[in-house]
This record gives C-alpha cells, sequence and structure tokens, in this order.
C-alpha cells in the first residue's frame, strides 16, 4: 500500500486568464481521461471557457455554483457532481471556497451510469 496527498499542499498554482488557483493532477495518461483536484478559495472562479473535452465536477468540500451561457447560477454542494459536455462554455465559482475533483475525457458521457440510467 502507498499512501498519497492530494491536498493543497502538492497543488500546482495555475492561471486561466485572471484566476489563479490550485490544481491536483491525480490521473493523466490513462486512455483519454484524466482527473485532477482543484482548490478555490474565497470569491474565487475559473472563468467562462470551453470544455475541450466531456468534462464532470465533482464538488467534495465548500459550496460553489456553476453556469453554462445564457443560465443563471446553480449551486452545488458537496455530494453533487455538474457534467459539461464537450464545447459546453462554462464557469465554476465559489463564495466561500471548495474542493472540487474534475474527471475530463473524450466520451465521457456514456462511462457515467449515474446521468443515463434515470
Amino acid at each position: 500500500m502507498q499512501i498519497i496527498s492530494i491536498d493543497a499542499s502538492v497543488g500546482k498554482e495555475t492561471t486561466i486568464e485572471d484566476s489563479t488557483f490550485l490544481l491536483t493532477p491525480i490521473i493523466r495518461n490513462a486512455g483519454h481521461i484524466r482527473m485532477v483536484s482543484i482548490f478555490l478559495e474565497v470569491e474565487q472562479t475559473i472563468p467562462y471557457r470551453e470544455a475541450s473535452v466531456d468534462q464532470l465536477v465533482i464538488i467534495v468540500r465548500g459550496n460553489g455554483w456553476v453556469q453554462v451561457e445564457n443560465s443563471e447560477q446553480t449551486p452545488l454542494v458537496p455530494g453533487q457532481a455538474a457534467f459539461f459536455p464537450e464545447g459546453e462554455y462554462h464557469v465554476i465559482g465559489t463564495e466561500e471556497g471548495l474542493v472540487a475533483f474534475i474527471i475530463e475525457g473524450v466520451d465521457l458521457y456514456d462511462t457515467i451510469p449515474l446521468l443515463y440510467s434515470r
């Protein structure tokens, strides 16, 4: 067994436009799937950007919100996730800080039974 840290202490500072936040790679080079954790501080956002592939954002700590073009913010709490299909423009933000896992991949929709098994 090997214990590893995936918390903010091993995060890498990442900047998208004028937003800087911590990102920790968890899985990469696994076929077409990648997983990272993000750490947003109080009043921080990751600005509007296009999903280059399908993305699933899973909130694990703190509260946040997501928003797609021409819509209002949708709140998210731990245990909830937002799915963005490839090509969808979206923003992720928080008022109080959050930790989230983001899983990205080609045709990811087909690998997430909770999206299509309702």
